[in-house]
């Protein structure tokens, strides 16, 4: 999830290739489009674009290969807890400048998030409701335990 000032989909706008990324907005957006053209334009007169892209880009890259490394040694219970923290503050890389759009965060989108399906994430929000890490309000998830919480995102919640 990206916040306001954020960016999504940078690799096009640099490489010129098909847009790898999609975006569903969960409130109402303005967006804007940099066109390759005029990007190249603007770092070639101004190197400090490059830079903070390139800043960008690494942090981007990082978080996708910590997504991997989770999806492939975490369980779906942990993955639920990691963007649950993302929606606390805790992970920048789950939840981009975005915490307001988790008030509202469906069970869908958070099965999206952590590639699973809905019916998986409700079991994985009831256990984390069982073990005292969050409460399950009307269309509303209420974190109650950070500490479960952070012990559930590393595998270790029971």
């Amino acid at each position: 999830m990206v916040g306001p000032g954020r960016t999504f989909n940078e690799a096009a706008a640099f490489d010129e290739g098909l847009n790898a990324e999609g975006a569903v907005a969960v409130d109402a957006v303005v967006t804007g489009l940099v066109p390759s053209a005029v990007l190249r334009t603007e770092i070639d007169r101004h190197p400090e674009i490059a830079k903070a892209a390139a800043r960008l880009l690494a942090n981007r890259q990082r978080a996708l290969g910590q997504m991997v490394e989770d999806l492939g040694v975490r369980d779906v219970t942990a993955r639920v807890a990691k963007v649950l923290l993302g929606c606390a503050g805790r992970y920048d890389h789950v939840v981009d400048g975005a915490p307001g759009a988790c008030s509202r965060i469906t069970h869908q989108e958070i099965a999206s998030m952590v590639g699973s399906v809905r019916e998986v994430v409700q079991r994985s929000l009831k256990e984390l409701e069982r073990k005292g890490a969050i409460k399950l309000e009307r269309a509303h998830i209420k974190i109650v335990s950070v500490g479960t919480l952070e012990r559930f995102s590393e595998g270790s919640g029971d």
